[in-house]
C-alpha cells in the first residue's frame, strides 16, 4: 500500500470519526446542554479528526501542484501541526482543571495518558518536519491521533460526566 492510499485511508476514518462523534452528540438523549467533560470530549474528538483530515488534505493539495512525496509528507505535518497544538493548548488545561473539580470522575492517570498522547503526536510531527518528509512519524500521529479520537468517542458515550 502507498502512502497516498494509506492517508486516503486515514481522511475517510477522520471524517467518519467527526461525523460519527457528531451523531451520538446529536441523537444521546441527553438534555440539551452538554456538561463540561462532554465538550471537553467532543471538543478533543473533533481537533483530533480535523486535525488528520487537514493534514491529509494537505498532502493531497501538494501532491496536485507537483511537489514529491517527500514535500507533501512536510506539507501534511505542518498542517496538521497548527490543530494538534490548538487541541494541547487548549483541552489539555482544561482535563487537568477537571481533575481537581470534585463533582467530575475525570482521574490524573487517565489526564496524564491523555497529556502523553497529544505530547506524542505534536512531537511526531516535528520529527516529520526535522527529519525532512519521514513518513513513518506522520502514520505514527496520524494513527495517535485517531485511535485518541475513537477513546473519545467511546468515553463521550458510554460516560455520563
Amino acid at each position: 500500500m502507498s502512502l497516498s492510499e494509506a492517508l486516503g485511508i486515514y481522511a475517510e476514518l477522520s471524517v467518519g470519526l467527526a461525523g460519527f462523534g457528531g451523531v451520538a452528540a446529536a441523537f444521546s438523549g441527553r438534555e440539551r446542554e452538554f456538561r463540561p467533560a462532554e465538550k471537553l470530549r467532543l471538543d478533543a474528538l473533533l481537533l483530533c479528526a480535523g486535525s488528520v483530515f487537514v493534514g491529509c488534505l494537505c498532502f493531497f493539495v501538494a501532491l496536485v501542484f507537483d511537489h514529491p512525496e517527500i514535500q507533501a509528507t512536510i506539507y501534511a505535518a505542518v498542517g496538521s501541526l497548527p490543530i494538534t497544538a490548538i487541541c494541547f493548548a487548549t483541552v489539555v488545561p482544561r482535563a487537568w482543571k477537571a481533575v481537581f473539580d470534585p463533582d467530575a470522575t475525570s482521574r490524573p492517570g487517565i489526564t496524564s495518558l491523555f497529556t502523553f498522547l497529544l505530547a506524542v503526536t505534536l512531537i511526531s510531527y516535528v520529527g516529520v518536519i526535522v527529519t525532512e518528509g519521514s513518513a513513518r512519524y506522520l502514520i505514527v500521529g496520524f494513527s495517535v491521533q485517531l485511535a485518541f479520537g475513537l477513546w473519545m468517542f467511546s468515553r463521550l458515550l458510554t460516560r455520563a460526566n
